[in-house]
């Protein structure tokens, strides 16, 4: 194609619906004929001093030898029209009767007008907005050395906050073994992992981590991911690729995002069965063939609610109906079980039909995602997960920073008792307050608001006059009507911070005209719904699911 063909077919109706052989033919003829009949094109060839035939075959004779795109120095006015005319009354040689007049509006567009796309991003962000769901992200800076403090930014102002809603539960980004461990790694072997695994290689630092996590859940092999999401999502896209598309997966009701993309991918079938209910799972699986593959998934804590997974009974339903299990320990590893292996370490339960997941920046501190099981499942997901092959190994610094940070709290209990602790005293101080707090099975303390809008501002007064950071839950990360502050004590959070933080919470509530606990419990249904404050001398009642109740030493 010649050089004048190429630049009018982008911007010509009738050459865009020309062939290469029609080009071919008509070329000798055509743009000067196009010069009269279009200004656009006109226009295009005006610029470059085209006036004629004559001028024309010039143009064409020496872009060909040349294999240049302009004879002219100056730049061309292409969208500078001053032309009345706005449209092209060329006719196409080669159009059906329909569309045998090429009408293009080649009138000029604003920059401003907004296309059939913007109007459609636009309608759904507005929409967001309307319903209290537009989420905004707080310039927040955390201080090494001091956390929970950190720093707030808002354009060239800056104050100092306390954050109530981190999931790096137990500090451990701001422990001196996991902070000198990257350092270490950044100087030996520099910043980034050189790509995939395939290509850039195995390093030292991600052989010693997959052999870690392995050994914390007593598993054969381990895998790390970029992130505890992709970990998932590749597991359970990949496993029905190798079990055959009659795999089914039963799915809690309240699982993770990652968890119902993964099965989802997975063009497998899904029951899905009502929150932590065994009875439910198991009418499922009696109604399922005992011969077709079969993945229950699930987690150990529910982040958002702070329930915790009967790990045990399903576990036995999967051995009773031949089943495996993918069990989600994002939110329990480093926080429960003797070693921080999370839930399933804490009770007791071990089991080959199990692989676990976890992540490395919570309560590790770090960032990643890992699975583990037993060494030919993980070697399938190795060799066929996507999500694994084409994705860039983790840098040296962060794989570092994530073993030192396992290794320190497979030993050390002391941030899992103080966290502990700092968990049941602030419970006792947003009673204290008369505050509705959801009951919860975890460290996980969510205040109920019940309203998008109200969580939004409850949220922004507490940052805005108290600083105090933490953000409001919304759908569709909790259902409608549900909308709630998560809170995520830590260990490093002092007397004083808890105290400030339940002064402040009841002062906004009563601001704002929110519910208090004893609104709620003057239906008797609600008492259900909500942890109760402790008679005099007596302890709280935290019910007998709570996994503080497998832990030695806790007063509530």
């Amino acid at each position: 194609m010649n050089f004048s063909s190429r630049v009018s077919k982008k911007l010509c109706p009738y050459l865009k619906k020309t062939t290469v052989r029609q080009e071919a033919a008509s070329t000798a003829h055509s743009l000067p004929q196009a010069m009269k009949e279009c200004p656009y094109v006109k226009e295009l060839y005006s610029s470059f001093g085209v006036e004629d035939q004559k001028d024309t075959e010039n143009l064409e004779s020496s872009h060909s030898s040349l294999g240049v795109t302009s004879t002219s120095s100056a730049e061309p006015k292409l969208f500078k029209m001053e032309k009345t005319e706005t449209s092209c009354t060329r006719k196409d040689p080669y159009a059906t009767e329909e569309e045998s007049q090429c009408s293009m509006d080649i009138s000029p567009k604003s920059e401003k007008e907004s296309t059939q796309y913007d109007k459609k991003f636009d309608a759904s962000i507005n929409q967001l907005k309307d319903e209290g769901r537009y989420r905004k992200f707080i310039n927040v800076e955390r201080h090494k050395g001091s956390f929970p403090r950190a720093t707030r930014r808002e354009q060239k102002d800056k104050s100092e906050v306390v954050v109530w809603c981190s999931n790096d539960y137990l500090g451990m980004g701001q422990n001196p073994k996991v902070l000198t461990a990257m350092h270490d790694a950044l100087d030996n072997s520099g910043a980034g992992a050189g790509g995939t695994r395939n290509i850039g290689g195995n390093t030292k630092y991600i052989e010693e981590l997959e052999e870690e996590v392995a050994q914390l859940h007593g598993k054969e092999k381990g895998l790390v991911f970029s992130s505890c999401y992709v970990a998932n999502e590749t597991t359970l896209t990949t496993l029905p690729q190798i079990l055959g598309p009659d795999t089914i997966y039963f799915s809690d009701s309240k699982n993770h995002a990652s968890l119902i993309h993964g099965m989802r991918n997975g063009r497998c079938e899904r029951k899905i069965f009502r929150h932590n209910d065994v009875e439910h799972l198991e009418e499922l699986l009696e109604q399922t063939d005992i011969s077709r593959p079969k993945i229950i998934v699930f987690e150990s804590v529910y982040s958002m609610c702070g329930t915790v997974g009967p790990i045990k009974e399903i576990v036995e339903l999967a051995e009773k109906y031949n089943a495996l299990c993918f069990l989600d320990e994002v939110h329990a590893v480093g926080l429960y079980g003797p070693s921080g292996a999370g839930v399933a370490e804490l009770i007791g339960c071990h089991s080959d039909r199990v692989m676990i997941s976890g992540t490395l920046g919570k309560g590790f501190g770090v960032f990643g995602g890992y699975v583990t099981g037993n060494a030919n499942l993980i070697d399938v997901v190795r060799s066929h997960g996507a999500g694994f092959i084409f994705t860039t190994s983790l840098p040296p610094t962060v794989l570092a920073g994530a073993k030192a940070s396992i290794s320190h709290l497979r030993a050390s209990q002391a941030e899992r008792n103080r966290h502990k602790r700092n968990t049941s005293t602030l419970l006792g101080k947003l009673l204290d307050q008369n505050l509705p707090v959801m009951k919860s099975d975890s460290h996980i303390l969510p205040l109920f608001i019940g309203n998008p809008v109200l969580a939004r501002t409850a949220s922004d007064m507490l940052l805005d006059e108290h600083n105090i950071y933490v953000q409001p839950i919304n759908y569709p990360t909790v259902p409608k009507g549900e909308e709630r502050l998560r809170i995520s004590p830590s260990p490093l959070h002092t007397e004083q911070m808890m105290d400030d933080f339940a002064g402040a919470a009841r002062e906004v509530w009563t601001n704002l005209g929110l519910k208090l606990l004893d609104d709620y419990l003057v239906h008797p249904e609600m008492e259900e719904k909500f942890f109760l404050p402790a008679d005099d001398g007596k302890k709280i009642d935290i019910g007998e699911n709570h996994l503080y109740t497998y832990m030695d030493g806790l007063v509530l």
